[in-house]
């Protein structure tokens, strides 16, 4: 019986007695919309239904004066739940395949309200 070692940078696997070399298989990757899927956790409507509440509550617990329309509304609540989904992989709290929570997205779209506001204010 001959001992296989793996080759870590060959990415390949050789026999011990320096013989053959057989590659990996080369990756798959997913349909785009099934990654769609993953990062938002459901269709397209259900996204901008989601992000449009999740941007309205965040707009009426932020205190101040927000001016935002229905369309800003619903890209601040989709945003944000794209920034609780980035921090919370980054940290550890979601696996590669789960989509942020809804109070992730609200906190999410708080936090970019804040810097909505600091640069506003700064421009003025």
């Amino acid at each position: 019986m001959t001992r296989m070692a793996r080759a870590p940078e060959a990415k390949a696997w050789v026999r011990a007695d320096g013989g053959w070399v057989t590659l990996p298989a080369p990756p798959t990757f997913p349909d785009r919309s099934v990654q769609m899927e993953q990062i938002f956790g459901g269709g397209i409507l259900w996204t901008l239904l989601i992000g449009f509440l999740a941007g309205l509550l965040a707009r009426a617990l932020k205190p101040g004066d927000d001016k935002l329309n229905i369309i800003w509304t619903i890209v601040l609540g989709v945003a944000g739940a794209l920034l609780a989904r980035f921090v919370g992989g980054a940290l550890g709290w979601y696996g590669p395949e789960e989509p942020a929570g809804f109070i992730a997205s609200v906190v999410g779209a708080i936090i970019l309200l804040f810097i909505y506001g600091l640069a506003k204010k700064k421009k003025a």
